[in-house]
C-alpha cells in the first residue's frame, strides 16, 4: 500500500516504535522525553528561543489554542484567506467572540499584496494570522515577505505551518514569526494525534482569562517545567515522536529532510511535464504536495489508483486532486504514481485543466 496522503507511510522505526505497550506516562523518565521532544522541535522551527506546548488532539486544536489564550488580548486580527484552512482562521475567531477582519482572495490567485501591505501597515491590528502552506491547493504564501512587513508594523505574526513544516524553508526568528502551529501527521510523518503550538518570546503572556479550559495555556506552561502534559497524554504518540526526531538532522533546520521531500516532488512533476506537458496547478507551489487541476471531476480518478492500493488526496474542489510527498515513499514510488495517474486519466477521459500564469 502507498499511501500519498496524510500521514503517508511510515518509517518501520515509527511502526515498530508504536507495536509496545503504552507507556506509563507521570514518570521522571517520561517527562524528560517530552522535554527533549520540545526543545529540538522548537530548534526545527527556527526557533531556539521558543517554547512548545503541545496537545493530544489534531493540529485544529493547537489553532484553537493559540486564539483561545493569546486572542483575548488582541482588539483586533487579520487573517489572511485563500483556502480552506485560511477560513477555519476567521470561522474560529468569530466563534471565539474575537474581533477580526481579513483579506481574501480566490484559490490560485496570486495574493493581493498591495491590500495585504495597506492592510498591515493602516496599524489596526495587533496580530496577522497566516496559513504558510495553503493544503486545500497546494498554494505557499511569501512568509519572508509577510513577516518582514509584520515587524516593520509591530504586528505579530500567527502561522498555521502544519503543511509546510519539515517540508519547506521555514524559520521562525529570520522571518519574525512569533507563534507556530505543526502536527504529528504532515511533515512529522506520524499517526494523527498530535499538535504543537511554538511560542516566541515577542508573542507575549496569554490573556488571565483563555476562552477554553482544555486548551488553558496556563496550565500548559506551568506542565513544561517538569515535561507533563497536564491531561492524559497521547503517550505511545511521543516515543514514536521521539524515535522520528532521532532520525532527523537538527541543523540546518532539517535541510537533509527538507530536500528528500523535495527530490520527490521534483521527480514528479518532471515526470508529468516530460511526458505529457502536465504543469500543477498552484503558482505558487509547496514542496509538501503536488495540486493537479482536471477539466472535470476527478473523484474517480482517485477511487482508480485507491483499487490499487495506491491512495491520493481529493479535495473540496472536485476537479482537484492532491498528491502528498510526505512519507516513507521514494523516488521511484512518485515516478511509478505518475505514470499510473497519466494511464487512468486517460482511460477516464480526464484532461489537465489550464495551468494557472506563473
Amino acid at each position: 500500500m502507498k499511501l500519498f496522503v496524510f500521514p503517508g507511510n511510515l518509517e518501520p522505526a515509527i511502526l515498530e516504535a508504536g507495536a509496545h505497550e503504552v507507556p506509563y506516562a507521570r514518570t521522571p523518565e517520561f517527562g524528560a522525553l517530552v522535554t527533549r521532544c520540545h526543545h529540538r522541535l522548537a530548534a526545527l522551527a527556527g526557533a531556539a528561543d521558543g517554547t512548545t506546548l503541545s496537545f493530544t488532539a489534531s493540529g485544529t486544536g493547537a489553532v484553537e489554542a493559540l486564539l483561545a489564550n493569546w486572542g483575548p488580548r488582541w482588539p483586533r486580527l487579520l487573517v489572511l484567506q485563500a483556502g480552506t484552512f485560511g477560513d477555519r482562521w476567521f470561522d474560529m475567531a468569530v466563534r471565539l467572540g474575537l474581533p477580526v477582519e481579513s483579506v481574501e482572495w480566490a484559490p490560485h490567485d496570486e495574493p493581493p499584496w498591495p491590500a495585504i501591505e495597506a492592510a498591515i501597515a493602516s496599524g489596526r491590528h495587533h496580530a496577522v494570522l497566516a496559513v504558510h502552506h495553503e493544503t486545500s491547493t497546494g498554494e505557499i504564501v511569501d512568509l519572508a515577505r509577510l513577516g518582514s512587513l509584520c515587524h516593520q508594523a509591530g504586528t505579530r505574526l500567527l502561522v498555521d505551518a502544519i503543511g509546510s513544516f519539515l517540508a519547506d524553508p521555514f524559520d521562525m526568528v529570520a522571518w519574525h514569526v512569533d507563534a507556530a502551529v505543526i502536527s504529528s501527521q504532515k511533515g512529522l510523518c506520524l499517526p494523527p494525534g498530535l499538535a504543537f503550538l511554538i511560542t516566541r518570546p515577542s508573542l507575549g503572556p496569554p490573556a488571565d482569562r483563555p476562552l477554553s479550559f482544555y486548551f488553558d495555556a496556563r496550565c500548559h506552561l506551568e506542565s513544561v517545567l517538569r515535561g507533563q502534559p497536564p491531561w492524559s497524554p497521547a503517550a505511545q504518540l511521543y516515543i514514536q515522536l521521539d524515535r522520528r526526531l532521532d532520525s532527523l538532522d537538527p541543523a540546518p533546520l532539517a535541510g537533509e529532510e527538507r530536500a528528500r521531500v523535495g527530490a520527490k516532488a521534483a521527480a514528479f512533476r518532471d515526470r508529468l511535464a516530460r511526458t505529457r506537458g502536465w504543469s500543477g496547478a498552484a503558482r505558487h507551489p509547496s514542496i509538501c504536495l503536488t495540486a493537479l487541476r482536471f477539466n472535470a471531476p476527478a473523484i474517480a480518478l482517485v477511487h482508480a489508483l485507491a483499487a490499487e492500493s495506491c491512495f491520493i488526496l481529493p479535495s473540496p474542489d472536485p476537479s482537484l486532486v492532491r498528491i502528498a510527498h510526505l512519507g516513507h515513499t521514494s523516488v521511484d514510488d512518485h515516478l511509478d504514481l505518475a505514470d499510473r495517474l497519466t494511464t487512468h486519466a486517460d482511460t477516464l477521459g480526464l484532461a489537465p485543466a489550464a495551468a494557472a500564469p506563473p
